[in-house]
């Protein structure tokens, strides 16, 4: 397991660890009630260094990941960030990415644990083309500042001289000694921001963030970070997405440009698009009773005793009685507050499609 530079301190700050991917990284620090409430009314900073990482280099870069995804990346500007799906040639997901475009290179932000996937796919469509790819995991830590609060911690934080990024930006930020690439994503769907800062200065970005008086975010796990992401319907890489899916079942039309012209897979998510073929879609459900589910099973949803879909993620965010579910269903039966079954380990029990997100 890797550790990022804040794993000592997040230790001495009474973390939990758990595995990510690859990383050893905190899942709590506190109760997840309290990490859950701090994440919805206030802001909370958690170390995200299982997000892959990697940095393009070269005159063609631009063009190449324009070629090979579904969104139009000509049209990026220095300072400026976009998410794009990278597809096969059928049209199904190889990654969801969030491309930055930097004075001299490109930062791709890639599901946590496809870095190295993402990093052959472009090699394997790179012939002629100036691009190189180097993976920058472990140069560049990853932080991430979540909750409607954020934007003021941030601002408290690096001072009332500097320029915050806007939705879809990037700048460099200063906070306190350190400096960082500061990237406005909203992960999860909560207003956030993503902080890249290089390994020997990621505590001190951490202090900047967390100090008291000051920013005053709070310390928290990425267990409250998976229930908000379920509860926002945000679906993630090896549970929502994957090559047996494609962008427009994953509900990813935002990250599609229907006239950009020729990518990989264009021509299969053009066809579904124009001719209305997509079979299934990415819904949320909510559950009467506790999911028990062994190892690696997957819960199916069920009509009249017919397979119709499949859960993907879930969770019971606090305070709540009711589990809340992401999950495929048939588009027929895809309709909100439609009854389903769900059959997990031989046992069936009532649940009933919502829209997402969960909470609006």
């Amino acid at each position: 397991m890797k550790r990022s530079p804040l794993y000592e301190l997040t230790q001495r700050l009474g973390a939990v660890f758990g595995p990510y991917d690859g990383w050893q990284l905190p899942r709590r620090f506190q109760s997840l009630a309290q990490e859950y409430d701090a994440l919805r009314q206030g802001t909370v900073l958690t170390d995200r260094s299982h997000v892959g990482r990697l940095r393009l280099t070269g005159k063609d870069a631009l063009d190449l990941l324009h070629r090979l995804s579904t969104n139009d990346l000509l049209s990026l500007e220095p300072g400026r960030a976009r998410g794009t799906v990278l597809t096969t040639g059928k049209g199904r997901i190889v990654d969801v990415v969030t491309v930055v475009r930097m004075p001299e290179h490109l930062l791709l932000l890639t599901s946590p644990g496809q870095q190295g996937r993402v990093a052959q796919w472009l090699d394997t469509y790179t012939f002629l083309e100036e691009c190189a790819v180097q993976d920058i995991g472990q140069e560049m830590a990853l932080l991430s500042l979540v909750g409607p609060g954020a934007e003021e911690a941030l601002a408290r934080a690096a001072g009332p001289a500097s320029v915050l990024p806007r939705a879809g930006e990037a700048r460099g930020v200063t906070l306190g000694a350190a400096e960082a690439v500061v990237v406005r994503t909203d992960p999860l769907g909560l207003s956030g921001y993503d902080l890249l800062a290089p390994w020997e200065q990621a505590v001190a970005v951490w202090q900047a963030l967390a100090a008291p008086g000051t920013a005053n975010a709070l310390p928290a796990g990425l267990e409250a970070l998976e229930t908000a992401r379920i509860e926002n319907g945000v679906g993630r890489y090896g549970r929502e997405y994957g090559e047996a899916v494609n962008p427009l079942e994953g509900g990813l039309r935002r990250l599609i440009s229907f006239t950009k012209g020729c990518y990989t897979g264009q021509e299969v998510v053009a066809r579904l698009n124009t001719y209305d073929k997509v079979q299934r879609k990415l819904v949320g459900v909510v559950l009467e009773n506790k999911l028990r589910i062994a190892a690696g099973k997957r819960p199916r949803l069920l009509v009249d005793g017919q397979e119709v879909g499949y859960l993907t993620s879930w969770a019971r965010p606090p305070r709540r009685q009711r589990w809340l579910a992401l999950g495929y269903l048939r588009r027929a039966h895809a309709k909100v507050r439609a009854q389903v079954q769900v059959e997990a380990d031989g046992v069936s029990f009532p649940a009933r499609v919502a829209s997402l997100p969960f909470r609006r």
